[in-house]
Parts: structure tokens; C-alpha cells; sequence
């Protein structure tokens, strides 16, 4: 019989004779589950039959679950969706409660946005975005007035920093814009608030946000 805490010189362990009673906890090592071609970055999952190995993603795109059944995948596709609807009674610029996104230094993004809300003629709309430092970019805005597809109204060209502010664009607004972040990580975050002090502009539940690196 092979002794399996010390065996003789020469002995050799029976396949399968290491049971995992036998392995102390924590005693396996990274060097011992290599998958090959090992880099920093990846991911080992189940794939139904074995543990594999996925590959780094690409820079700013983010981990995305296939669902039961499926295996996990890279995305550049990055999504905030508003849980509950928000108030705001001020001119006063503020960061939404939902609609943030972490954004990664190096990596631009395209951005689109679907924004209900119901400033209305003596109210309005205002809005920017908080970006990382060094960070800039552009958008479009097109919008709706009163629930219905008449009057709609598209504004051009608008520069993240300096806010975009109209009375006449509200209830469906829809942004499109482009992100350029060459140096830092950080948040990018939708900040707005009604164009002139007259009531309360809200945001309503399901507005949502999204982000696609490029």
C-alpha cells in the first residue's frame, strides 16, 4: 500500500486516490486550476459540462449573464433604467437618482437617453451631464410637447458643461450625444431641473439611460 502522506521514493499516487477530504481548505492555488493562455482579466465559469476559461473583455465593456442555461459574455452595452419617478422644484441643477453610469478612462461611448417628463410652457426643461475629469462631448436633443406628436423640436450641437435649458421641450425627450473620456474613470450622470422657477418638473419612472462603448 502507497502511503499517501509520505510515499516511498519512487511511489506514485493511485488516479483518483486524492480525494478532496484529503486537500486542506484553502490549500489549492491559482497555479493549480491554470485553464491555459491565462491573462489577467479572465473569468472562469461553468459551462454546463466543465469550468472554462473567458476571456479579458474589452476595455469599458461590462459582464453580461446569458441567463439559465447560457454562458456569460463580454457587452459594450451599458443600461439605467429609473425605479420610481422624481421631483424637482428648483432652476438649480441636480444629479438624478437613477440615471448614473460608471464610465472607464480611455474608452469614448455613444449615449442615448428616453426622458418623460411634464414641464410644461412656464416650467420647461433643463439639463446637462456630470462627467469625469478631461472628459467632454456633444448631444442632440429632440423632444414632443403635450403627449402628442405635434410641435416637435430638435436642438443641435449642444456642449456637455454648458446645461441645455428651453421652455418648449417637454413630455418626450429624447438625447443623443457622444462621450469622449481620453484620462479618468468615473461617473457619467444625467443632472437636470425645471428651466424657470414655476411648480415642480418631474421624471418619470422608466426613463431610462443608455451607454455604448465605442
Amino acid at each position: 500500500m502507497i502511503n499517501l502522506i509520505n510515499p516511498a521514493p519512487g511511489g506514485t499516487i493511485a488516479n483518483g486516490a486524492v480525494t478532496t477530504a484529503k486537500i486542506a481548505d484553502n490549500a489549492v492555488t491559482g497555479a493549480k486550476i491554470a485553464m491555459g493562455s491565462d491573462a489577467q482579466g479572465d473569468i472562469l465559469y461553468f459551462n454546463g459540462t466543465d469550468y472554462v476559461r473567458l476571456a479579458a473583455g474589452t476595455a469599458g465593456y461590462v459582464l453580461t449573464s446569458g441567463g439559465a442555461g447560457a454562458n456569460p459574455s463580454w457587452s459594450n452595452s451599458l443600461i439605467k433604467v429609473k425605479t420610481a419617478t422624481e421631483a424637482i422644484a428648483s432652476t438649480t441643477l441636480q444629479d438624478d437618482d437613477h440615471l448614473t453610469i460608471s464610465v472607464v478612462a480611455g474608452v469614448n461611448y455613444f449615449f442615448y437617453l428616453r426622458l418623460s417628463t411634464n414641464g410644461y410652457g412656464a416650467n420647461g426643461f433643463k439639463c446637462d451631464f456630470t462627467v469625469p475629469s478631461g472628459a467632454s462631448g456633444t448631444y442632440d436633443v429632440v423632444s414632443i410637447r403635450d403627449n402628442n406628436s405635434s410641435y416637435p423640436a430638435q436642438t443641435r450641437g449642444n456642449t456637455i458643461g454648458t446645461p441645455f435649458s428651453n421652455t418648449f421641450h417637454y413630455n418626450q425627450i429624447w438625447i443623443f450625444g457622444y462621450l469622449e473620456n481620453p484620462t479618468n474613470s468615473g461617473s457619467f450622470t444625467l443632472r437636470w431641473a425645471e428651466s424657470a422657477a414655476s411648480g415642480t418638473v418631474t421624471m418619470a419612472k422608466g426613463s431610462t439611460m443608455q451607454l455604448f462603448a465605442v
